[in-house]
């Protein structure tokens, strides 16, 4: 099982490790530059110094040095070296700590300006040196000679060990404060993601601590952390809707046994009286008839129960497959239209020719069937029932639409609950309230959306929205 903690945690180390390295190496490597500048220009310094020495006398470039001048020049020393050339390639000077040997000579640049590298130096050592060619002034007039036989190369070398020493120390030093910083950033890390996430178990045992007996309790959600303040909204808002499933399956209960009760007292009362009668008259016909009627009513329900038990389930089959929405409403109206006519009721069909969703046709059918039946039943005599469908980009909506015979916006959430009538005395027999329950459970089986809403026009809209097919597929 993975765990936050664990995964916080670790992420957290891997960022500030990741921050930690480049930050020790952006200023590794910035100190470095700023001592090699320095380094550098010490260089290019004392090649300037050794330039100053060097005139032309007679027509012949000479040097005035004295290892009295610049002493770390002399034979003694292992640190610093400097040789100069004349262009032919004749040593025109060289430091006493060269003892003889020579210095690599850089590719040539362009004069006085010096060109940085590192050679290696007599005896194996690491050094830096500068190259930097110039022409030497004129005896007395101090006025550089541009003849190319007077060009001076010197290059001034200087042993970098102390350097390299330098930033090895603060490589190390470096090293071992991010070593330091990262175990203790574990720590710190390790106890604020465990404080921080203290809040977070709190809510778990409280939410452990939640049964059928208690869905009335909310958690509180002032004193969390921002972060947990959704969770705990949302948390608040199931058991809402828990509470509210649960009182709706026991009213359930209370429903059916109050809708079965009533017409099976009426068909055994009926079927008394029927069996006592002596004479086989009209009134023992009519009575036959009201029995009939009594338990075809008593088989709808059920079999609206069943419907929707077996949506909810999952046990209906599905099968997919375009279905051309025109002629398939004009079909399912069909049944209705007398009952339709009878209360002065208008149709209006607004669906263009071709349009096809993906749907399964059984499913579909029961679905429009209760939008149409609950329509026809519903609304005020003399209204206009529109029925539009209509599609928007890999979808189909289905719009059933009449004016809202007493409805209010606050009964909506209650339209789809099962056994529910805008008439809590439940006088009508015409009704057992499933229909939009039954086509509910439906369209959830086959993932779509069912809504209802009151429009801003003063009109019951039923929406079903549902996958778009493409015509010509429809069988």
């Amino acid at each position: 099982m993975k765990s936050i903690r664990k995964q916080l945690t670790v992420s957290l180390l891997i960022g500030f490790g990741l921050l930690l390295a480049l930050g020790t190496g952006a200023l590794y490597f910035s100190t470095r530059e700023m001592l090699l500048r320095d380094f550098d220009a010490l260089l290019l310094t004392k090649a300037r110094a050794l330039a100053s020495l060097t005139e032309i006398h007679n027509g012949n470039v000479s040097v005035d040095f004295d290892d009295e001048l610049m002493p770390e020049f002399a034979a003694g020393q292992r640190e610093a070296f400097f040789q100069m050339w004349l262009p032919d390639g004749r040593v025109l000077a060289r430091s006493g700590s060269l003892r003889g040997r020579d210095l690599p000579r850089a590719v040539s640049a362009p004069v006085n300006t010096p060109r940085f590298w590192n050679p290696q130096l007599p005896h194996a050592k690491q050094s830096r040196a500068v190259s930097v060619s110039i022409f030497p002034p004129e005896e007395d007039n101090h006025i550089a000679s541009r003849d190319s036989s007077h060009l001076v190369t010197i290059v001034v070398a200087l042993d970098r060990a102390s350097l390299n020493a330098h930033l090895r120390v603060f490589a190390v030093g470096a090293v071992s404060a991010s070593i330091m910083m990262i175990v203790g950033g574990a720590l710190f890390a390790a106890f604020s993601v465990r404080r921080a996430l203290s809040s977070l178990s709190d809510l778990g045992q409280r939410v452990a601590a939640v049964d059928a007996m208690s869905l009335s309790s909310r958690f509180k959600c002032e004193h969390l952390p921002s972060e947990l303040t959704p969770i705990c909204t949302r948390l608040n808002d199931l058991l809402a809707r828990l509470e509210a499933a649960f009182d709706r399956e026991r009213r359930f209960s209370d429903d059916v046994a109050h809708e079965l009760r009533t017409p099976v007292a009426e068909l055994r009362a009926l079927a008394q009286v029927s069996l006592t009668s002596e004479k086989k008259d009209g009134a023992e016909l009519d009575s036959f008839h009201d029995a009939l009627a009594i338990s075809e009513q008593m088989e709808d329900i059920i079999n609206g129960l069943l419907t929707i038990a077996r949506c909810e389930s999952g046990g209906q089959i599905i099968r997919r497959e375009p279905v051309e929405l025109l002629p398939l409403l004009h079909e399912l109206w069909r049944p209705h239209s007398d009952h339709a006519v009878k209360r002065s009721l208008k149709m209006a069909f607004t669906i263009p020719s071709g349009l096809c969703a993906l749907s399964d046709r059984a499913l579909l059918r029961t679905i429009v069937s209760n939008l149409f039946s609950n329509a026809a039943d519903y609304s005020p005599p003399g209204s206009v029932v529109g029925i539009a469908a209509m599609r928007e980009g890999a979808s189909v909506k289905l719009t059933i639409s009449n004016p809202p015979a007493g409805l209010t916006p606050g009964d909506l959430p209650h339209l789809f609950n099962r056994f529910w009538r805008k008439d809590p005395a439940r006088t009508s027999s015409n009704h057992a309230g499933l229909g939009l329950s039954i086509a509910q459970a439906a369209a959830r089986l086959l993932g779509y959306q069912l809504r209802a809403d009151i429009s801003v026009n003063g009109l019951f809209t039923v929406v079903l929205t549902l996958p778009y097919a493409e015509a010509g597929e429809a069988r």
